[in-house]
């Protein structure tokens, strides 16, 4: 077993990554970056065993070669994306690539993909769209997006997003994570982004969600049907277009790489509020029209990997999801279903 290395070459950027066999055959290769590997098992200048494996982020790949025709050497490789969020306890979820969630019918979302996981299901709307995980708080995840925390600092509720084309990888612990998670105490979305290779990639997208297809609104009155309305949504409204164009490729072979992309993003929506006073609903409601345009709700990221050697990557990840929101309130009768002029909050 004496002189055996192993090494593994990552097959789209050609990072590698080598150790030496220990004497009962057994060697481990820990913090690969997720990806596809090329793994050899080489004695001076003989490539003895060669196999091509995945490594998926958080995850143990076990790879066997048997060198003998009788014992077999066993190789651990572990993928992660960063040392604060590499768990080596035992936990519970799953870990999905984009891959696997492009054949999935569900919303091009970070909750819906935490759905996915047991023990998993869908809070309350109240808080937006949040998820729970085995019955905690909504307010007591934590996300994580190339090892950076985005859970929102300002409430705890949700998590900072980028536009689903942009995610590679996503990893969600439901529970036995370790405590460098930070603060959740109830469920971890951790997850990474595409980034460069040796290969130029260029990818464009478009997402259109028109309102023709939502079902009509109704209204509900009072006092069995004959009062006044209290809840109403025939005037809601929803509709969303997007675009993605992204770019991704090797600033040096081997070495240097980058990926960017930008989502313009044009959405507007339309929906009734109740005005209510100790209780009591008036008839009188607001009627809030909200614009989103390209020109002000274009989202932008980068990540910038350079493999400095083979025991050390310098990543640099920016991004700007900043949007700005139009919203005009109108007064609103529904028992006429009429919007009058424009909605003065102080006269109310």
């Amino acid at each position: 077993m004496s002189g055996l290395i192993v090494k593994a070459v990552n097959v789209d950027t050609g990072t590698t990554r080598s150790v030496k066999a220990n004497a009962d055959g057994t060697y481990r290769l820990p913090k690969l970056p997720s990806g596809n590997y090329r793994v050899s098992v080489v004695k001076g200048d003989t490539i003895l065993k060669q196999s091509n494996y995945r490594v998926a982020l958080g995850a143990n790949t076990v790879a066997n070669f048997d060198m003998t025709g009788k014992n077999t050497e066993v190789i651990n490789v572990v993928g992660t994306n960063v040392s604060m969020i590499d768990v080596g306890s035992s936990d519970s979820g799953l870990t999905l690539g984009s891959v696997e969630i492009n054949k999935m019918p569900v919303a091009r979302n970070i909750t819906a993909v935490a759905l996915l996981a047991p023990g998993v299901v869908k809070g309350s709307s109240d808080f937006g769209n949040t998820a729970s995980f085995g019955g905690s708080s909504v307010a007591e995840n934590a996300c994580y997006i190339n090892g950076l925390e985005v859970t929102n600092t300002r409430k705890g509720l949700g998590c900072g997003e980028v536009p689903f084309e942009f995610y590679k990888e996503f990893q969600v612990k439901t529970g036995g994570y370790s405590a460098k998670f930070g603060r959740a105490t109830g469920g971890t979305i951790n997850s990474i982004t595409k980034s460069g290779t040796n290969e130029w990639k260029f990818a464009a997208t478009a997402h259109f969600t028109p309102n023709g297809l939502r079902s009509a609104g109704q209204a509900s009155r009072g006092n069995g049907g004959t009062g006044h309305v209290f809840r109403d949504s025939r005037l809601d409204a929803s509709q969303t277009s997007e675009f993605t164009l992204s770019v991704g490729g090797p600033i040096i072979k081997d070495k240097l790489f980058i990926y960017a992309l930008v989502n313009p993003r044009d959405v507007t929506s339309s929906f009734t509020n109740n005005i209510s006073t100790y209780g009591q609903y008036k008839p009188n409601n607001i009627y809030a029209d909200r614009k989103a345009s390209m020109k002000d709700n274009t989202f932008w990221g980068t990540k910038i990997d350079w493999d400095i050697d083979e025991n050390n990557r310098l990543s640099y990840f920016g991004y700007s999801n900043r949007s700005n929101t139009t919203e005009t309130d109108y007064a609103y009768n529904g028992d006429t279903n009429r919007a009058r002029s424009y909605f003065d909050l102080t006269k109310q």
